[in-house]
């Protein structure tokens, strides 16, 4: 009864995690439409130079310390506390080092705009660290419907603001302070939310154990960080804001959609069996099916952005960013190999190997790092996002047999699994953009004959016996939903 009960939970959880982000994907595109029809090519570049050192906010803000909450076993209401304390010290601690950092930003791209920008822009440090422990919690506790909803109302406010302050001549400030009114929104909401407040830092309360798995997992946070901004960087520093305005763009339009699904459903299946703890071979045949509900879909929708890039980008972005569709149908591509391989980092995080998902990311981020520079020293711009492809194609396969020597869960049907998605999308995406290429289409026909397209092509694929039982069991899960 208690296994039915989670799975129900987790099935729950799945459904308003979606659900949730779905309205949020609408949301940001509405923004990305909006937005990028008020704000110039090179100010999304200056707000994306800076987002490229701000992105760290996550790394300390976080210190791998909701993980460790979720992956506790148990969590005394002052040990909750003091985890808030850690969170929030390392947001005001990191906040005043990006701040004093500001000036080094500015030189790095030779843009003193960046100064100001920068320094504005680090209050969300300290807000992020001061909501970390909120969200921790909820997830812990699989209340995935408490954070769709403070996302979906959050993320209206910051858009609302966003306009106003584009329509009023604000140009990259109406960007900066978009974000900065969702994080103080996100944290006002989820105080409403769970009605508590933390207690004051008791010193007699050890933190070691949380500690002790959340550093690895800052450590690798850290190397994923650093590795993702030699893209960032070349396109930046080789050609400019322009050009990275055009990445930048590509790069939120294909990841929103994508990410806004994929980290969600990410944390309910982590949340989900970290309450489980299964043996080896339970974990195994649950993350098997976990891959086949969540890769499909989310590689499919990957290819089929890919497969339309040229088309998306003038609808979503206008015609002055056609430029951006080769940048566009690369990270699609990209993110949906990384579908393929992020059963891996589950497998680490529930068995608490986090040391073991450090060694895993330092390769990783080494083998990215390469091919992103030789894809920009060889192809220009277009090869910092080429190589991300080939990086993670490498990476794909390794990582499973890595987690297989490093945790004993076999991940043999993980590979055979990634395999069979792979060929599926493959198929369906390269045979959609060979036909939309050929036709002479309107744009918004364009887009609706490249979903359907996608669809039916991956429908054909269930003559193969194999993909038939994987589509089975996706139709089988959605209408356990319904009972």
């Amino acid at each position: 009864m208690a296994e039915r009960t989670l799975a129900q939970r987790g099935a729950r959880g799945g459904v308003n995690a979606v659900g949730g982000q779905l309205a949020k994907i609408v949301i940001n595109l509405v923004s990305l439409a909006i937005l990028a029809r008020l704000i110039s090519p090179e100010e999304y570049g200056l707000v994306a130079m800076v987002m490229a050192v701000m992105a760290i906010a996550d790394v300390f803000r976080d210190f791998g310390l909701t993980s460790a909450t979720i992956q506790a076993k148990t969590i005394s209401p002052q040990e909750r506390s003091n985890l808030w304390w850690l969170n929030t010290t390392m947001g005001v601690v990191v906040a005043a080092a990006i701040a004093l950092l500001a000036p080094v930003v500015a030189a790095i791209y030779s843009d003193d705009r960046l100064i100001l920008i920068t320094l504005v822009m680090s209050l969300n440090f300290v807000i992020s660290g001061m909501s970390t422990q909120y969200f921790a919690n909820l997830q812990r506790e699989i209340q995935f419907g408490k954070i769709a909803v403070n996302n979906i109302i959050s993320n209206i406010i910051g858009l609302i603001a966003a306009v106003i302050m584009a329509l009023n001549g604000f140009g990259v400030w109406s960007l900066v302070f978009q974000g900065l009114v969702i994080a103080i929104a996100s944290l006002l909401i989820f105080i409403i939310q769970t009605r508590w407040i933390p207690r004051g830092y008791d010193r007699s309360v050890s933190m070691r154990r949380f500690l002790n798995f959340g550093m690895p997992l800052m450590f690798s946070n850290l190397l994923n960080y650093f590795s993702g901004l030699v893209d960032v960087y070349m396109i930046g520093h080789v050609s400019g804001p322009e050009v990275l305005g055009y990445f930048n763009r590509s790069s939120q339009a294909v990841r929103t959609p994508l990410n806004s699904l994929r980290s969600p459903l990410n944390n309910v299946a982590f949340s989900t069996l970290s309450k489980k703890q299964s043996s080896n071979a339970e974990i195994a045949t649950s993350i098997e099916k976990g891959q086949i509900l969540l890769a499909y879909p989310l590689a499919l929708i990957a290819g089929g952005l890919a497969a339309a890039s040229s088309s998306l980008v003038v609808f979503f972005l206008g015609e002055s960013w056609q430029a951006a569709a080769p940048f566009f149908a690369w990270i699609a591509i990209t993110e949906g190999l990384n579908c393929l391989a992020m059963t891996a980092g589950w497998i680490f995080l529930i068995r608490g190997k986090s040391k073991g998902l450090m060694n895993l990311t330092i390769f990783s981020s080494i083998n990215r790092t390469i091919f992103v520079i030789i894809g920009a020293l060889v192809l220009g711009p277009l090869g910092a996002v080429v190589g991300q492809a080939v990086a993670v194609m490498i990476q794909w396969p390794l990582s499973l047999l890595w987690v297989q020597r490093s945790t004993g869960v076999s991940t043999k049907g993980l590979l055979v699994n990634s395999y069979r998605i792979f060929a599926v999308v493959l198929f369906s995406s390269a045979l959609n953009y060979y036909i939309l290429q050929g036709l002479a289409v309107d744009l918004i026909a364009s887009i609706l004959l490249g979903v359907v397209l996608q669809l039916a092509l991956a429908a054909i694929c269930a003559v193969i016996p194999a993909v038939r039982r994987d589509y089975m069991q996706i139709l089988e899960f959605a209408k356990s939903l319904n009972k």
